[in-house]
């Protein structure tokens, strides 16, 4: 699986067609200042708006893509964890991940899990049950209302890219 490709398909979700990597500094996100989907919150010592999409495609690779071992799963599932940790974070991606493969849920991503991850024989419906976590998850947000239509969106994005690139591969 293409860490490549995964960017490419984030950057839809992150930037969605927005000028300058999608640069916004929405008072009511709780990630604050925002470039390429790097927050502010999570990156504080970074300036946000001098960020360039290669500092940002490093940053994904780095912190997401490498440690959670995303290049090792069947493309569905390693694409949907990546995004569901950009998103709203490793651990909640983790658990939605262990529910999705019937595994005990602690939000680690130890070798069981990294090892039916990387085997399950069925990484499509293991994604559609991530979704409905995720999207369970997402509602009990407090600005879920404000931000409910963009994250719908992005969850229908991801779903559709695990099973589009599933059947080109």
């Amino acid at each position: 699986m293409s860490f490549n490709k995964a960017f490419e398909l984030l950057m839809v979700n992150e930037v969605n067609g927005m000028p300058d990597g999608g640069y916004v500094n929405d008072p009511a996100d709780p990630g604050g200042e925002t470039k390429y989907g790097i927050s502010k919150r999570a990156y504080p010592d970074t300036d946000i708006a001098g960020l360039t999409e290669d500092d940002a495609k490093a940053i994904y690779q780095r912190d997401y893509w490498d440690p959670h071992h995303c290049g090792d799963m069947p493309w569905a599932v390693g694409w949907t964890l990546f995004d569901c940790a950009v998103n709203h974070g490793a651990h909640e991606a983790i658990k939605w991940l262990q529910g999705a493969l019937s595994l005990p849920v602690d939000g680690v991503l130890g070798p069981h899990t990294l090892a039916a991850a990387t085997v399950v024989s069925e990484p499509v419906a293991a994604v559609r049950d991530m979704t409905l976590m995720r999207d369970e998850f997402a509602a009990t947000l407090p600005n879920y209302a404000s931000f409910k239509r963009g994250w719908k969106k992005r969850f229908l994005n991801t779903l559709i890219g695990a099973v589009q690139w599933t059947q080109a591969s």
